[in-house]
């Protein structure tokens, strides 16, 4: 086999073949270092003896795979499958990419909202090979288009064994062009020359391939498919030049009225937002969200939300107080099956993270998210590391998370319920105290917990911590703490959470006199 290609099998196990090609064969394989680890191998249909030096005299599918490496290596766009590792040198060369689906395996099981969106990120994907790598793409079509496993509405390109820079000359064009299959082709008669009316006329093909499913159906639709249809005849117009670009098709209605893609593109644009900006994208986000369904939510839009830049803003509970919200108590976004899979992991990854703005974030919503997260824990271990990070928080220097651990651990004692044991003392099952002090440790400021702990020793789940213990050992001491420190806003706040646990406690034990 030769040495170069042995590396594919010594490091991944081939699962099975995605999908068969013009020029790749697509293949599932998972890395025998780590199981969890699954990959995308594009491997070339043939054998090749490629060369690191291009002779004159190259073999033109080698120059073909040489082409798609080089640009899969070197050019880097959210659009564009993410590039590993390739074997080129081998018998059977190969190029090693993120895990992916051809679009072709789940386009029937896509909503309208995943085409549309679908469609927008392949224009601005081809829009930035036109603009900024000035390469012609020649190979748009339904089986060279992939998508992640968890996102379909993320289309992806990575097969650019037919590409060409714009400005290559006629021979170097001609000799790639001469080999493209006919069906991307924009002319029956003779083969266009190289030009970005190429790309054009293909996606007008693809496009109309996509959509003649429901342009067919009777009756109304979520979407009017009647302009995008007219937009992929105009791109495919028998003259070159009187076919509409890319851009001009990014700017059309039908996308830019499209609230779907409008929230998308904000989203996927966030980083690059300065704060003020970025305050106002997630203010008006949950009004907008309020406009769709929980469907085109959990399918579209979630996934580009439950990222750990956008809860790394502290201002970010303006978004996430309605998405963390228990579906039994007043989330209209999200089924709750979608949460309990989704959001509750998701919110448990993020304080593992112990960055500062996502602390302070999930500090201020406790309230909204900590009755479901213990409604799924069976064994407790989520409600023990959660009461460990916010007591960690008020070991902390940083004066926000100071109070708003504070702050969470009231919402915590109100949120328990008592019960008693054999010697009728009220208690809750958690950790002891001092197994919650070494857990604490050292971390004693913010900076310091931005970095991931080593290592915690685990503790059998057989222990006590009483309520009072809680109380008398965290919320009465570090309550005094505040109320003779010069801090006026820790003063009011832990005066108003204090004041809110006594009255609770005054409420439980009414009813519990009531009852016995």
């Amino acid at each position: 086999m030769g040495n170069q290609e042995s590396r594919i099998s010594s490091n991944y196990n081939i699962k099975n073949v995605i999908i068969e090609n013009d020029y790749f064969s697509v293949l599932e394989a998972v890395s025998k270092r780590d199981s969890t680890e699954t990959v995308s191998i594009f491997r070339y249909k043939n054998k090749l003896n490629l060369s690191e030096k291009q002779e004159e005299t190259e073999d033109i599918n080698a120059t073909l795979f040489k082409n798609a490496v080089q640009r899969i290596k070197t050019i880097r766009h959210p659009g564009i499958v993410k590039f590993i590792s390739a074997d080129i040198y081998s018998e059977s060369p190969a190029i090693v990419t993120a895990n992916v689906i051809p679009l072709k395996l789940v386009l029937k099981s896509m909503t309208s909202e995943n085409i549309c969106t679908g469609i927008f990120n392949l224009l601005k994907t081809i829009e930035f090979l036109h603009q900024n790598c000035k390469l012609v793409y020649n190979n748009i079509c339904l089986e060279s288009i992939f998508v992640p496993k968890n996102n379909y509405t993320k289309w992806l390109i990575g097969e650019f064994q037919y590409s060409i820079p714009i400005n290559a000359t006629k021979n170097e064009s001609q000799k790639i062009i001469d080999v493209i299959p006919s069906r991307l082709q924009p002319s029956k008669d003779e083969k266009e020359d190289n030009s970005f009316y190429r790309d054009y006329w293909l996606i007008g093909k693809l496009i109309k391939r996509i959509i003649e499913p429901y342009t067919k159906k009777k009756g109304k639709g979520t979407i009017n498919w009647a302009p995008l249809q007219q937009i992929a005849s105009q791109m495919q117009d028998t003259i070159p030049q009187n076919r509409k670009s890319v851009t001009e098709v990014i700017n059309e209605p039908f996308f830019n009225n499209n609230i779907v893609i409008e929230v998308l593109e904000s989203l996927r644009n966030y980083k690059i937002k300065n704060e003020d900006d970025k305050k106002q994208c997630l203010s008006i986000l949950p009004g907008k969200l309020k406009l769709m369904s929980k469907d085109i939510i959990e399918k579209n839009i979630l996934p580009e939300i439950i990222q750990k830049e956008i809860i790394n803003e502290s201002f970010s509970d303006i978004l996430f107080v309605e998405l963390f919200k228990d579906p039994l108590k007043g989330n209209t976004l999200i089924r709750e099956e979608c949460y309990k899979n989704k959001i509750i992991p998701y919110i448990l990854d993020m304080m593992k993270l112990r960055q500062w703005g996502t602390r302070v974030v999930l500090l201020k919503l406790i309230n909204s998210y900590y009755d479901a997260i213990i409604r799924y824990d069976t064994n407790n271990k989520n409600k023990e590391f959660i009461i460990t990070e916010v007591l960690v928080g008020l070991e902390d220097m940083d004066s926000d998370i100071y109070l708003n651990s504070f702050s969470a651990l009231t919402k915590i004692l109100m949120k328990t319920k008592l019960k008693k044991n054999d010697n009728g003392i009220q208690i809750i099952n958690d950790k002891t105290n001092d197994d919650i002090i070494s857990n604490v440790g050292s971390r004693k400021n913010s900076a310091v917990n931005d970095k991931p702990q080593s290592a915690t020793t685990e503790k059998a789940d057989n222990s006590l911590l009483s309520v009072n213990v809680l109380i008398n050992r965290f919320i009465i001491p570090h309550f005094i703490r505040m109320q003779i420190s010069d801090d006026k806003e820790k003063k009011l706040e832990s005066m108003k959470q204090v004041v809110k646990l006594w009255k609770h406690y005054i409420l439980v034990e009414k009813v519990r006199f009531i009852l016995f």
